[in-house]
C-alpha cells in the first residue's frame, strides 16, 4: 500500500526538481523523487511486491501520470473518508484474495487504523522515501537483501 504524497515526492524532492506533481499533467512526471521511485522498483524485484495507491491517483489526468511512472499498480484504493488509512482498510476489507503480507508506506501515519500499524513504516513528508525504509519495507515483507543492495554507510 503505496501513498502518494510524501512518499513518492516528498519536501526535499520538491526543493531538488523545482516543485510537486500536484494536477497529474505529464510534465511534472519530472518532480517525482527519482530515488523514492528506484526505491520501490526495488521492491518489486526483491519482494514481488504489488502496488496498491490512493483512490485520487487512479482517476483523472493523475491516472495517466502514473502510468508513465511503471510502479507495476496492481490496483487503486476504494474512495473513503478519512484519508489514505481508511482507504487502505477499505481496500484490505474487499481484496480477494485477502492481502497477506504487505507493508503501508504513508506521511499520512494518523489516517491508519490501529490494527496495521505493525505493518505501518510512517514515513517523514519532509524526506520521502529512504533508504532506512526501503530496508524496513524488506524486513516487514521477510525479504533479506542481496549483498551490495545497500550503499556503504560508513566511508
Amino acid at each position: 500500500m503505496l501513498d502518494v504524497p510524501g512518499v513518492l515526492f516528498s519536501e526535499r524532492s520538491a526543493a531538488r526538481l523545482g516543485g510537486k506533481p500536484e494536477t497529474g499533467a505529464v510534465r511534472e512526471l519530472r518532480l517525482f523523487d527519482p530515488v523514492a521511485l528506484g526505491f520501490v522498483r526495488r521492491l518489486f524485484g526483491l519482494a514481488g511486491a504489488r502496488v496498491v495507491l490512493p483512490h485520487a491517483w487512479g482517476v483523472g489526468a493523475r491516472s495517466t501520470l502514473v502510468q508513465q511512472l511503471d510502479l507495476q499498480v496492481h490496483a487503486f484504493a476504494p474512495a473513503a473518508p478519512g484519508g489514505f488509512g481508511a482507504e487502505v482498510a477499505a481496500y484490505l476489507a474487499s481484496a480477494q484474495p485477502t492481502a497477506q503480507n504487505f507493508v503501508v508506506l504513508t506521511a499520512d501515519s494518523a489516517s491508519v487504523d490501529p490494527s496495521l500499524q505493525s505493518r505501518l513504516i510512517a514515513l517523514d513528508p519532509a524526506n520521502g522515501l529512504t533508504l532506512d525504509d526501503f530496508k524496513q519495507a524488506l524486513d516487514l515483507l521477510g525479504v533479506a537483501c542481496p549483498n551490495g543492495l545497500y550503499p556503504p554507510t560508513q566511508p
